[in-house]
């Protein structure tokens, strides 16, 4: 089981482009990269207006376009995807006035996040979109927690904005388009974290987030050369994910409701008086809602702890505080699963690492794990002798986040006008 290769951005933009020539006759005229994310620290704080910590991954989404234009420009777009997904139909076709429809066709599912973008985008006071053409490849991995889902909305929302020559959005404002797609087009309710963390990504940082005010600070991940993150893939989806994720985002809200608050951030301040809280929001709303709550203060905690650590390149402490971050939610939040808890007992029977723990929604996706590098080969064969599924593994470097490219200038040569 050795190290996933992410693919070279070079290699995904002749792909594209390739691809776009192929179905199209012409080359681009657009070309935007979108990165996945993994959060470092935080988990299921952010829609409780707490801290988290992502960085931006060197997986990305590449999308390539090109508007129509005169008699082509019907308001009849065709976007195609060369990730390939079950049940999914790799070309759709649609309407720019009609995509303010919010349910998707069958095996068209992976377009609504696309769809939804540009019905907000154009509900924003945008200039009239163009119909366009357009080519989507990602290394960003479906399915592992690491925001593919995210990384397409940003690219699609950069699509637009250099379709019209239109960026005033600031980037609270644009991740908000991005979020606002997810949760009506899509149908998932998820925070702010992911898009911010696309879009604000600086190479070698990480970002951390306050979601009260989406306030993001740049926070250099400089570890001397004592530490790499990894990422370690479970192979693990189980189905009970998104009906638990809306579980827990219930229970926070009762219990903001039962403390007459407007989200349990405001309980921060009484992180002294943490466990008489717990206690009452057992005895009074639930008997697991004082571990929700212990969970949340907790963690925003230990967010500004791991802030410190970056800071100081205290290995060792970043590492017990994902250890301590795992444990609650393992144990407090209940979101972990037994594959995962596995893993986490492999990477921490492994010389070298200094800490890991589950990052995304929970109940399967990914670790995150910070070890030296040298123990790398280490873990990866601790992985394959003792884990019975198979766990993608990837070295991730903190990376710069959504951008435009230029055009491509070796390729202008090439035929200029589209297949109608």
């Amino acid at each position: 089981m050795p190290e996933v290769r992410v693919p070279a951005l070079p290699d995904l933009l002749e792909a594209a482009d390739n691809k776009f020539i192929e179905l199209f006759g012409c080359i681009p005229s657009i070309r935007v990269v979108a990165p996945g994310r993994v959060n470092l620290m935080g988990e299921h704080t952010d829609y409780n207006e707490g801290y988290v910590l992502p960085m931006a991954l060197p997986m990305v989404t590449v999308m390539v376009s090109r508007p129509k234009g005169g008699e082509g420009d019907k308001g009849i777009c065709c976007i195609h995807t060369m990730s390939e997904q079950e049940g999914e139909l790799s070309t759709v076709t649609f309407n720019l006035t009609g995509v303010e429809k919010k349910t998707a066709a069958k095996g068209e599912r992976w377009s609504a996040y696309i769809r939804g973008v540009i019905a907000v985008f154009q509900q924003s006071g945008a200039p009239r979109l163009p119909a366009f053409n357009a080519v989507v490849v990602s290394s960003v991995p479906i399915g592992e927690g690491l925001s593919s889902s995210a990384s397409l909305e940003v690219a699609t929302l950069l699509t637009c904005q250099k379709l019209t020559d239109f960026d005033n959005f600031s980037l609270t404002d644009s991740a908000l388009i991005c979020q606002r797609a997810e949760h009506e087009w899509a149908g998932s309710p998820c925070g702010l974290m992911d898009q911010l963390a696309c879009l604000g990504g600086v190479r070698g940082h990480a970002l951390f987030i306050d979601c009260r005010s989406n306030h993001c600070e740049s926070v250099k991940m400089d570890f001397e050369g004592k530490a790499k993150v990894v990422i370690v893939a479970s192979g693990v989806h189980h189905r009970i994910a998104a009906g638990q994720y809306r579980i827990r985002r219930s229970e926070c809200e009762e219990l903001a409701k039962y403390f007459k608050v407007s989200s349990l951030r405001d309980l921060q301040k009484e992180l002294p008086r943490l466990e008489e809280l717990c206690a009452e929001a057992c005895e009074a709303v639930s008997l697991t809602s004082g571990r929700r709550l212990h969970h949340i203060l907790t963690e925003n905690q230990r967010v500004l702890d791991a802030v410190d650590a970056m800071t100081t390149a205290d290995c060792m402490k970043l590492g017990q505080l994902m250890q301590q971050s795992h444990t609650s939610m393992k144990c407090d939040y209940e979101v972990s699963c037994e594959e995962v808890d596995h893993l986490i007992d492999i990477c921490m029977s492994t010389d070298g690492v200094y800490g890991a723990r589950m990052t995304g929604g929970g109940f399967g996706g990914s670790l995150v794990v910070l070890i030296k590098p040298d123990a790398v080969s280490r873990l990866i064969t601790a992985i394959d002798s003792m884990y019975s599924r198979t766990a993608n593994i990837y070295v991730a470097d903190a990376s710069l986040g959504a951008h435009i490219l230029p055009k491509n200038k070796e390729r202008t040569k090439s035929t200029s006008k589209c297949n109608p």
